[in-house]
């Protein structure tokens, strides 16, 4: 068996290790993949005059076929082949299970070679951490801020009726529209009963500027012109003719912010003054946070800058990989539609995305480094008090879900016990640290 490590080629503050089997260093693994093999289909094997599961071990092996060996046997190699390394390497400490991968063989070849994406533990040089004086960002909350959320409330409570008048600014067109370009519709360029804000700027320009003055009943068509910038690269510069039919004017209307509307809400608050107070309270409490959070990552920031932290960048990559997926996730399940329609729709580009993603996890990485070694070297750990108080936490939030709570705390300890780090770290930084 042949055995190499170096810099991995690509990826920075990361290690490539080369395992070469030649046949003869398979050959003592076979009886063992054979073994394996037939352990993996005994629950599922299915054999005349045997229960299923209860098939005996010497009548299950003549069932095990090419492809259930061969399986085995590769991850027999791969689990083998990376012990070694690490016995021929033992100056290297691993954060993470390396990825590994069984490079394709060529006709003739009679060695199979195994490559192994290493992840090193980092060495960390803490700079200084404490004595550190932070700028901190006011947490004035102004009237204009107040009144902006007192506005959005009132949104809230906005009613709409059909008139009988011309179109303008601030009304709701409900309209049947048909887009075509050069007398054939175009996809997503047609609606019925579409609810448009007069004046929000949600079409193309110059669409709803053409729909003003008209009537209830009335039919107009459009001519427009789509943006050299559009997304969708089929409808960029082209001329297009909206055959718009409006159904019926409305018109909002607002009401006066009175002690009886408060009252009506069925808030806390019961009249206009204790509404403000209410507001400006859960402003103040909202910037005091964002402030202190704010405040604490440019600590961290400081922190690093005077430390030495080398971050591998498959690392890195692993990382921004699963915030990619999970954001496109999130915007599947939110607006039910492909990851590529809502690029295209929202000028969003996936090579942006992958550089904010890369960013964002570079920083989240270096903040759990940093704030692990702080810890190592403050003697910072939870007790057993932390963690009945974290629970207790979470049972006041979720009063309902105490059996799932308590079933999370001991599948998951790690995470929680990471929060409590997490947690103790910060205060001591807040403690030792002018902001």
């Amino acid at each position: 068996m042949k055995i190499e490590l170096n810099q991995h080629p690509e990826y920075l503050e990361t290690l490539l290790g080369v395992v070469t089997y030649s046949e003869e260093d398979v050959k003592p693994l076979e009886p063992q993949a054979i073994e394996d093999a037939t352990k993996k289909i005994i629950p599922t094997l299915k054999v005349p005059g045997f229960r299923q599961g209860h098939v005996p071990f010497n009548v299950a092996q003549k069932y095990v076929n090419g492809e259930a060996y061969s399986r085995a046997l590769v991850n027999l190699m791969m689990n083998n082949g990376l012990q070694e390394l690490l016995k021929a390497h033992p100056e290297v400490a691993l954060i993470a299970r390396p990825d590994a991968d069984i490079k394709e063989q060529k006709e003739g070849d009679t060695e199979t070679v195994i490559e192994y994406i290493l992840i090193p533990k980092p060495t960390i040089k803490l700079g200084e951490y404490t004595g550190l004086n932070i700028p901190k960002d006011a947490t004035i909350v102004g009237d204009d801020e107040v009144n902006k959320e007192i506005s959005k409330l009132l949104q809230d409570q906005i009613t709409r009726r059909s008139v009988e008048r011309g179109l303008v600014k601030g009304d709701h067109a409900i309209i049947n529209y048909v887009g075509t370009k050069e007398g054939v519709a175009f996809a997503g360029g047609s609606a019925e009963e579409f609810d448009l804000l007069i004046g929000s700027g949600q079409f193309i320009p110059g669409f709803e500027d053409g729909l003003l003055g008209m009537l209830p009943g009335d039919k107009r068509d459009v001519e427009l012109t789509f943006p050299e910038d559009y997304q969708a690269e089929e409808l960029k510069g082209a001329k297009v003719v909206f055959a718009t039919e409006l159904v019926r004017v409305e018109e909002e209307s607002t009401p006066d912010l009175t002690d009886e509307l408060v009252l009506s809400l069925g808030l806390e608050s019961k009249t206009v003054n204790e509404l403000k107070q209410s507001i400006y309270d859960r402003l103040e409490k909202t910037k005091i946070e964002e402030v202190e959070s704010k405040a604490f990552d440019n600590l961290l920031a400081t922190i690093l800058e005077k430390s030495t932290l080398p971050i591998s960048e498959y690392l890195v990559k692993q990382e921004a990989d699963k915030m990619v997926e999970n954001y496109k996730k999130r915007i599947k399940e939110q607006y039910k539609i492909e990851f590529d329609l809502f690029l295209q729709y929202s000028g969003y580009s996936l090579e942006k995305l992958l550089e904010d993603a890369h960013l964002q996890a570079k920083k989240t990485i270096q903040n759990v480094f940093i704030i692990g070694e702080i810890a190592k070297k403050e003697e910072i750990k939870p007790t057993d008090e932390d963690i009945s108080k974290l629970k207790e936490v979470y049972y006041t939030k979720y009063p309902k879900q105490k059996k799932e709570i308590n079933e999370s705390f001991k599948k998951n300890r790690e995470h929680y016990v990471d929060e409590i780090i997490n947690s103790k770290v910060f205060d001591y930084l807040k403690l030792n640290n002018t902001f």
